[in-house]
């Protein structure tokens, strides 16, 4: 096909992305902790130091920021989402249509998107963070030795940047340096002066961060809010993560992802022959690990009957990842691609292994995660597509345009735009408003799974600063629309 005609295609393509995260960061309203931060409670965090609260003090600032100026919000979430795509593209040196990546993150269980992409406080935390891993893998790529001292400040400075904003890619990010650093070492018996430098950054950072009073807090038990002491033996608190929480958003929620997961690691393992035995294992372990997901989704919310069904998930799901890691351990000198595999699994290993100490753990924690795993399929799908497949796809280009166009507006555009909608109908009542009576009626806007905390409900710690923000005196009461007063 005409490469003029494939690069106008592809550009035209990251436009109508860029346009759909510009529109979507448009729809996200304030939700829970950003009104708190909107309010005089964030200038005192702020002047604080933010002491004895966290250690993320780039994401905090950016939060304060952003929450004042829908302009910089917008333009911020937009920016970050879409290099967010580039560089996960830019890591399998752009051989797939962006379009390919573009629907694997639409693809995200709506919990994720909920606690990242739907939320101001979650997005300059999680997302923006899961930003740095790809741009940091990225540079990690060049192992060129010839940096100027410049370019070395540089690097140092990003790299310290770049840990302070949320715990467990810190800890990733400096265990990667140190992996990097070694491996470089050990092939060519020299120190490579640019990974050195993003070390001696990521160590800095990883002191600036930790070294807040909160983490001690945590540690002695003494914050209410994340633990990491609990009464139980760490096995089983452990198994309860994974089987209550993990699972689902891995497993039951992600089964799109999953299945593509899944189905393109057999295939992998089919075109290098390994041993028919083990392909077998692996395609009666897969399977049946989604015919229990399935089955399990249809009766999610039946709390009767979910609950030893969800062990038997969950050990399936835990199954199949070890069985990926054992597989590709076993093939690691086979082929690069089984060694690009296992660094992105480890990964997500790793980003997923601090919250079996410390809790709460919810859809914005598992987004870096989740990437990996988005990152892990689009490898296998360079490597298992063949140019006339892809050259199919491309003849079919228009048909595959129009399907995303009609599903990211079902799927996102409409209830975004409607939860917005009502957001600012819902502020723009209540702004300064004189209240006379003790209660008035709020509307509640439709969809609030795309959001976190999206209603200012009474008995919530949060609703007494969206009240503070549109100056609202805190004995009044926000009752839901329809809803009895007592």
């Amino acid at each position: 096909m005409n490469l003029n005609l494939l690069y106008n295609r592809k550009i035209n393509a990251l436009a109508f992305i860029f346009l759909f995260y510009f529109i979507v960061s448009i729809c996200i309203p304030l939700t829970g902790d950003d009104w708190t931060w909107k309010s005089a409670e964030g200038i005192k965090r702020l002047k604080s130091g933010f002491y004895n609260y966290n250690g993320r003090y780039i994401s905090n600032v950016l939060e304060i920021i952003l929450v004042r100026s829908s302009i910089l919000k917008v333009l911020f979430m937009t920016f970050t989402s879409y290099y967010t795509l580039i560089f996960i593209n830019k890591i399998i040196d752009n051989k797939l249509h962006p379009f390919v990546s573009f629907i694997l993150i639409c693809l995200l269980p709506i919990p994720v998107f909920a606690q990242t992409y739907g939320w101001v406080a979650g997005f300059v935390n999680y997302n923006i963070s899961i930003l740095l891993v790809l741009i940091m893998i990225n540079i990690y790529k060049s192992t060129a030795n010839n940096t100027k001292n410049l370019e070395l400040l540089y690097y140092f400075c990003f790299a310290l940047i770049s840990m302070l904003f949320v715990e467990h890619v810190t800890i990733y990010l400096f265990l990667i340096s140190i992996f990097f650093n070694v491996k470089f070492y050990i092939c060519n018996k020299m120190i490579n002066k640019k990974y050195f430098s993003l070390f001696i950054g990521h160590l800095f950072g990883m002191i600036i961060m930790f070294s807040n009073k909160a983490y001690m807090s945590i540690f002695l038990g003494e914050d209410t809010y994340r633990t990491i002491q609990d009464e139980r033996p760490f096995l089983t608190k452990a198994t309860q993560i994974f089987v209550e929480q993990m699972n689902i958003l891995f497993g039951i929620y992600n089964l799109p992802i999953l299945i593509l997961l899944f189905s393109l690691f057999i295939i992998l393992l089919n075109k290098y022959k390994v041993n028919p035995i083990i392909i077998k294992i692996g395609i009666y372990l897969f399977l049946l690990n989604i015919l229990i997901n399935l089955l399990l989704f249809k009766v999610i919310l039946n709390k009767d009957i979910i609950h030893a069904i969800h062990y038997i998930s969950s050990l399936l799901l835990l199954l199949s990842f070890l069985y990926m890691f054992a597989v590709l351990i076993i093939n690691y000198n086979s082929d690069f691609v089984f060694r690009k595999i296992l660094f992105y699994l480890t990964g997500f290993a790793l980003l997923t292994g601090p919250f079996f100490v410390i809790t709460p753990y919810g859809g914005r924690c598992a987004l870096a995660s989740l990437i990996f795993l988005i990152i892990i399929i689009l490898i296998m799908i360079d490597n298992v597509i063949t140019n006339d497949i892809k050259e199919k796809i491309n003849v079919m280009y228009y048909q595959i345009f129009v399907f995303v166009c009609i599903f990211v507006f079902i799927a996102y555009i409409i209830p975004l735009s409607s939860n917005k909608a009502v957001e600012m109908k819902r502020d723009s009542a209540l702004e300064n408003l004189n209240a006379v009576n003790k209660s008035i009626e709020i509307k509640m806007i439709p969809y609030p799974n795309y959001h976190q905390m999206p209603n200012p409900v009474e008995g919530v710690y949060m609703t007494q600063f969206y009240k503070e923000n549109l100056n609202i005196d805190q004995s009044v009461k926000l009752i839901p629309e329809n809803q009895e007063v007592d």
